[in-house]
């Protein structure tokens, strides 16, 4: 699966779906496209696959689910479900319960089952639809109802929201538990010492009731301006891989080389040993061997940033 956000409708967008055969071979069974097509909706800015499931994000998206009520820029996220036919077909135009301009919702999304997270990562309200702050981020949930259909029912925000973080910007969930990149987030998880753009990621777990709640703020042992920490983001089991794109320095604090970036990896109520293993990655998602780099996992010291999660280690690009 991937998205082009890009098409005959300037910059519209589209999506290719790619399944791989009986002989071994990957091959295009899809094209997907959003109901409204106009120009710059970016249709395929993000995707996300889970059985059956297709969500595809597309955050310059202005139309609500009748292709009416335009606001610029409000964006909306397209689910996608393979018939009896095996075809891909529209199941649901997603879209927040207050729809404004400029949130760009869609912007980033993800799917676990069937619940659906999308960000909307310059959304200025808070979860009550109040206090203004300027693109300090939310990200949605949608769950799929028993009779059909998807109903939103949270709107995450962070517990100290503040302009400019851009929450939501990268979206991931595993079961229980969803985390949200904030880069633009410029204070530690005491929410103090702040350092512009050093970057965090917000996790947010189901309680045993219902409904999501805040319980950790994960940011790097190493903040410096423009980190942007949160830039991506991914869970696999009780793991949480984060990238650091413009980090400077090693898993020390040394060896300074500009822009050069880095991975953290979290774990909760524990930590991985100090090794030398290879991990394979791809953009932060720590997931089968799929990989666009070969990174090597670093010891170093075990650093608590909150009561229940641990950095566990940092790695960097290897020679």
């Amino acid at each position: 699966m991937t998205g082009i956000g890009g098409d005959s409708v300037f910059n519209s967008g589209a999506a290719y779906v790619y399944e791989l055969g009986q002989n071994g071979q990957w091959s295009q069974t899809a094209k997907l496209r959003g109901l409204h097509k106009s120009k710059g909706a970016r249709f395929g800015r993000d995707v996300a696959v889970w059985g059956d499931y297709i969500v595809v994000g597309s955050p310059r998206d202005s139309y609500d689910s009748l292709g009416m009520g335009s606001l610029w820029f409000s964006g909306a996220a397209y689910v996608y479900k393979k018939n009896e036919n095996e075809k891909w077909v529209i199941d649901a135009k997603l879209l927040p319960d207050n729809r404004e301009s400029n949130d760009r919702f869609g912007f980033a999304v993800d799917i676990d089952s069937h619940t659906i997270v999308v960000g909307a990562y310059t959304h200025d309200l808070d979860s009550q639809e109040l206090d203004f702050k300027s693109s300090a981020g939310a990200a949605y949930v949608f769950e799929k109802k028993s009779g059909g259909g998807w109903k939103q029912t949270a709107k995450l925000v962070d517990n100290v929201r503040n302009s400019g973080e851009w929450l939501g910007e990268k979206v991931s969930i595993s079961g229980d538990i969803i985390a949200l990149g904030a880069r633009g987030e410029a204070r530690d998880s005491f929410e103090s010492n702040f350092i512009q753009n050093a970057g965090g990621v917000m996790v947010f777990e189901k309680k045993a009731g219902g409904g999501w709640k805040q319980t950790a703020k994960l940011v790097s042992p190493h903040r410096d301006g423009s980190d942007y920490t949160g830039y991506s983001v991914g869970i696999y089991d009780d793991l949480i891989a984060v990238g650091s794109s413009l980090e400077d320095e090693d898993p020390d604090g040394l060896d300074y080389i500009p822009n050069v970036g880095a991975g953290l990896i979290f774990r909760q109520n524990g930590y991985i040993p100090p090794c030398q293993d290879t991990l394979w990655i791809t953009d932060a998602n720590i997931f089968g061997n799929y990989s666009a780099a070969k990174l090597i996992i670093t010891s170093g010291n075990l650093t608590v940033t909150d009561s229940t999660w641990f950095m566990a280690e940092e790695f960097i690009l290897s020679e």
